[in-house]
């Protein structure tokens, strides 16, 4: 059990960092920002990240 608990943390955390860089990337294109294309670039972007948290926050549970 220890074993699967430690590979589970390692996953969780690779996927932390995933969205950790998910959002510096999305930071970056906030100050870019210039026009609508941009905008909705960020709201894609953004969308993919919440359902990630959600499907990793579902697995945990």
């Amino acid at each position: 059990m220890k074993g699967r608990s430690e590979s589970q943390f390692r996953y969780f955390r690779r996927e932390i960092e995933y969205t950790e860089g998910s959002l510096n990337k999305l930071k970056q294109s906030l100050t870019k920002v210039d026009d609508a294309a941009s905008l909705n670039e960020i709201k894609i972007h953004l969308s993919k990240i919440k359902n990630i948290m959600r499907f990793f926050t579902k697995k945990l549970l």
